[in-house]
């Protein structure tokens, strides 16, 4: 836990807010990695949550700032008394040795399990095939071989503690689905594969993958079986939706596929752990993820889209078909792939509602755990598919779910589908008149040429001839340049006029993927527009990540699907956030949505340690903390409940030893050894480290050295509480402010403006929110001054007297002039946007800061630091004494610039081995996406990108747009028309603004003075 408050020491009453012009707020990380001091200090695992205190006014947990006394203990949030109960009084004797000892009572974090841990079944590899003429009694012999294999790995879990599924699918496991887009060319899903096998390193041995792929057709890989084979099942265009019906509604009314998934393959068979199947799975990546057939073919229309009067075959023909076998449309006029993504979300949420379990379960035996989750999907079976996408509920879900989408193009089969259907038909038809006319030129310029050769051939052998016709002379040969194309719509001007009801669709699929506990990933590649403004909410809304990659060779994606799955992550989250009486919490902003009943309850689906979400405060009564600062400092209390998977190692001797003094033997004392460690403070909350499914390849959860490996999925509950100090002055207020804290509040604050106002109106109101922050700043240290002489002394934007607020207008410039709300420039990929303000939404403020605001540092060689910072200015990069080499991190680019100074023996590129490097790899391995690397001299290629990251010059506009655009759209812009708007001319425009403020007041105050 991790919380970084705007103010560290909280106004005292709203007034002095007001006059501070500063929000008050807090940025909190509920996921945050604890470190090893902290881990220890706060352990409380060895009890569960229902055995810590708690007030019974308020309902806070017991912390380090409650009062004992010999009654009882004071709430150190609502000031109440409470008495102990008769079952609290062993563990809370009244002896401060006692007490102190206690992890909540010593520990402002601290961290206990809320229910009892659940197994996670490790699976045993599928046995080997007969060989070719093998008799009876060799089959027999192998049949016992496999048996007694089975027999010893389950002695050996037993005494281990793990528990073996012996080949089926049982019990709660994360889930990984990979959605994959094959109407893509053989680039991208090589791309892809390697992607997935990265997955498959980095996921657990006990995760249960499953590969779909989707074109105009649902393809489910079947690894499990004897001879591996994909299913297909057909997507249908949707019907016509009914007035008031809702789109996501409408999908599961009219099928948007032949055939329920379920029905083609149970979920169960298509689930393959990862740690037996490995080799399965790759050899399905490589040998069954291919192009889709037809794509990149050109067609007429009605090769766009089968017909859905035609339909395919039954599941046994059509969805039960390997790839490459014709079905529905014939294969002689196989039609254009398109992306049914729609269709397939639909259709895939709906086949993972049976892993929707009953609530977190306690410890039982393989055998009860499939009985339990065979009661589990009958009873699921029969829901309606109404009742999940009208689910406004978040179950506790013990199996974490995880779908990966990956997309190489704009969805536009079925319903979702982004492109209008009938700008989709103008675009075919363009595109065929466009072929048309290329086809002819070059047949006309063929004819033209073999023209032109036989007359000169008759010419040269009868030269009087052609000048006795007249004829004229020969046409030159053709030239490279292609014909003039037909006139087409712009690429990306669908993005304009997408289908309300598609918007609408996917808004509401996020709603149910979020009450299926389900988050959605999504990987997107491509050098147009993919309308992931559309695409978010899949994300946003189940605590999912979105990547955005131009092209594939620019592409990280094995490292970030490697990076993404490898790290810790919690799930089915729920935070409750208590205050002290006198203030309270207002707004809420990033991925976490408020319970519809309880208040004060947020809903996390899923969250990373480095996820952050932001809430604002406002005080209870005008009084504020006025009468309270001296008895009771103002509090906040944050409880925050999830799901994560847990790995345990232990000894075999220590297992063994365990198991054998457990009562009951067998089995049950296996199982009942290896919960009492999994709730001890001896287990290690984390999730599983990269490469630990090499484990259940071969030794069934043995790790290097003899090691044991446990897995569990644990529902636990980590509690923060934290006192801050008032504040009487603005003075000692902007003393404590946090100025990271504060550009992570605007930006979220800005960026809820622009969608609800628009992106002038945006910026309009963060340049004005710069300008009262002036104001506010001028008029305190300048206290003692009229309105008249205030007016008459400049605002002081350096704030000289408060240096925690001097980074804030440069902060504020740099996001000004960033891709979330400056205008679009040329050359910018139409959804970057869209990706900037996912991945910002959720970045820690120091992430944030250096998104927004580049860091540039500078290298007199390879291998010596010259300065830590620079300013992102051309000064930096001028003048004799300037460094040769310059390393700027942009959060997602880094760049190393060899200026033309740089001496000729400079090795170019950097050694691997140098500081330089060093540094690269550094930033590189700290980030949650992996930040493209360029390499390059001055005046090279990219040197102009580099050039615009240095946002302090001027953007090089004319000053009738980007100045008075940069300075929120007023006309009163400091800079001149031709040298554009930078920070100086920013600064100048926001103290213009300031002075003509208190001009205003001054001659206010003047006229009521003369009355």
């Amino acid at each position: 836990m991790k919380v970084d408050f705007t103010l560290k020491r909280f106004p005292i009453n709203g007034r002095l807010k007001e006059q501070c012009g500063l929000p008050f707020s807090c940025v909190l990380q509920p996921y945050h990695r604890l470190t090893e001091k902290e881990a220890a200090a706060g352990d409380a695992s060895a009890v569960r949550s229902e055995a810590i205190a708690r007030c019974s006014h308020c309902y806070a947990y017991i912390n380090c700032y409650c009062a004992f006394d010999t009654a009882g203990w004071v709430c150190s949030l609502c000031n109440r008394h409470n008495a102990l109960k008769p079952q609290q009084l062993k563990r809370y004797r009244l002896d401060p040795a006692v007490l102190q000892q206690l992890p909540e009572v010593r520990s402002d974090v601290f961290e206990t399990l809320a229910d009892d841990p659940v197994p996670v079944p490790l699976t045993l590899p599928p046995p080997p095939p007969l060989p070719l003429g093998a008799t009876a009694s060799g089959a027999a012999g192998a049949a016992a071989a496999a048996a007694a294999a089975s027999a010893a790995a389950a002695t050996v879990a037993s005494g281990g503690g793990a528990v073996i599924d012996a080949g089926y699918v049982s019990g709660p496991a994360p889930v990984v689905v990979a959605l994959v887009d094959t109407a893509a060319g053989e680039e991208f899903l090589e791309l892809v594969r390697s992607s997935l096998e990265a997955a498959l390193e980095a996921l657990p041995p006990v995760t249960r993958f499953a590969l779909i792929t989707m074109s105009n057709r649902i393809g489910l890989h079947d690894v499990r079986a004897e001879e591996p084979c994909v299913r297909y099942v057909q997507m249908y265009e949707p019907a016509p939706r009914a007035a008031g019906v809702s789109p996501f509604a409408s999908a599961f009314a009219s099928p948007a596929v032949a055939a329920p998934l379920s029905d083609v393959l149970p979920l169960s068979s298509l689930l393959a752990p990862v740690g037996a199947f490995k080799g399965a799975i790759t050899r399905a990546l490589e040998e069954q993820m291919q192009p889709e057939l037809g794509f990149g073919d050109e067609g007429h229309e009605g090769h766009l889209h089968p017909d859905p009067a035609a339909g395919p075959g039954a599941p046994g023909q059509e969805a039960g078909m390997s790839r490459g076998a014709a079905g529905g449309a014939g294969a002689s006029q196989a039609p254009l792939a398109a992306r049914g993504l729609g269709p397939a979300l639909v259709a895939v949420l709906d086949y993972l509602k049976v892993l929707q379990g009953p609530p977190f379960l306690s410890l039982h035996t393989p055998g009860e755990l499939a009985a339990a989750a065979a009661a589990a999907a009958g009873g699921h079976a029969a829901a309606t598919s109404a009742a999940v996408a009208g689910a406004d509920h978040l179950p506790q879900n013990p199996s974490p779910v995880k779908l990966m989408l990956f997309l190489s193009g704009v969805p536009d089969f079925g319903i979702g589908r982004l492109i209008n259907p009938r700008r989709r038909r103008l675009m075919a038809q363009a595109s065929a008149r466009a072929l048309a006319a290329a086809v002819a030129a070059s047949a006309s310029a063929a004819a033209s040429l073999q023209a032109s050769t036989h007359a000169g051939t008759d010419a040269y052998a009868a030269p009087g001839a052609g000048g006795a016709e007249g004829a004229a002379k020969p046409p030159p040969p053709p030239t490279s340049a292609p014909p003039p194309a037909a006139a087409m719509p712009e690429s990306d001007a669908w993005m304009h006029d997408v289908p309300s009801s598609s918007i609408e669709f996917y808004e509401q699929a996020a709603a149910a993927a979020a009450s299926l506990g389900v988050c959605v990933d999504l990987f997107a590649v491509s050098a147009g527009a993919l309308g992931l403004r559309f695409l978010d909410p899949l994300c946003s809304s189940t605590g999912g990540a979105v990547y955005l990659y131009p092209s594939v060779d620019e592409s990280a994606m094995p490292q970030d699907v490697y990076l993404r799955l490898s790290s810790s992550s919690a799930c089915c989250g729920i935070v409750r956030l208590r205050t002290s009486p006198h203030f309270k919490v207002v707004r809420h902003y990033g991925r976490l949505f408020p319970d519809p009943t309880i208040p004060d309850l947020h809903h996390i689906i899923a969250a990373d340690p480095s996820d952050a979400f932001a809430v604002d405060f406002d005080y209870t009564s005008p009084s504020g903390f006025a009468g309270a600062a001296s008895s009771l400092p103002p509090t906040l209390q944050i409880a925050f409940q999830y799901t994560a998977l847990v790995v345990e190692k232990t000894a075999p001797a220590a297992a063994a030893a365990a198991a054998a003094a457990a009562p009951g033997g067998g089995a049950a004392a296996a199982a009942a050894a290896a919960a009492a460690a999994a709730g001890g403070s001896s287990s290690q909350h984390h999730s599983t480290a990269p490469g630990g499914e090499a484990d259940a390849n071969g030794s069934a959860g043995h790790g290097g050295g003899g090691e044991v490996k446990r897995y569990w999925l644990q529902r636990r509950l980590r509690v923060a509480t934290y006192r801050v100090m008032t504040a009487a002055t603005v003075a000692d207020v902007y003393a404590h402010a946090h100025p990271d804290a504060v550009v992570a509040l605007l930006m979220h604050k800005i960026m809820r403006a622009a969608e609800a106002q628009g992106l002038q109106e945006a910026r309009l109101l963060l340049r004005d929110w710069l300008v009262i922050l002036a104001l506010s700043y001028h008029r305190n240290v300048h206290a003692s001054l009229t309105p008249q002489q205030l007016a008459a002394v400049p605002a002081d934007l350096h704030f000289s007297q408060a240096p925690l607020l001097a980074p804030l207008p440069r902060l504020v410039y740099a996001l000004l002039r960033s891709p979330l709300l400056a205008p679009w420039a040329e050359g910018q990929h139409p959804d970057l946007t869209a990706f900037l303000r996912h991945l910002w939404s959720s970045l820690p403020p120091p992430e944030l800061v250096r998104a927004v605001y580049p860091v540039m540092q500078s290298y007199t060689s390879p291998d010596q630091l010259a300065y830590p910072r620079h300013s992102l200015s051309r000064a930096a990069l001028a003048g004799p004494d300037a460094p040769p080499i310059f390393l700027l991190d942009a959060y997602i680019l880094i760049m190393v610039y060899y200026t033309a100074r740089c001496p000729p023996g400079v090795p170019f590129p950097p050694p691997q081995q140098s500081a330089l490097r060093k540094a690269v790899a550094a930033i590189r391995s700290e980030r949650r996406i992996t930040p493209q690397v360029k390499i390059l001299r001055e005046g090279g290629e990219d040197s102009e990108l580099f050039d615009q990251l240095l946002l302090d010059e001027p953007d090089g506009h004319d000053g009738s747009g980007s100045s008075t655009e940069a300075g929120g759209g007023s006309s009163g812009g400091g800079g001149s028309g031709s040298q554009g708007f930078g920070l100086v001319q920013f600064v100048e425009h926001v103290q213009h603004e300031a002075a003509m403020q208190l001009t205003y007041e001054a001659g206010a105050g003047a006229g009521t003075a003369g009355k």
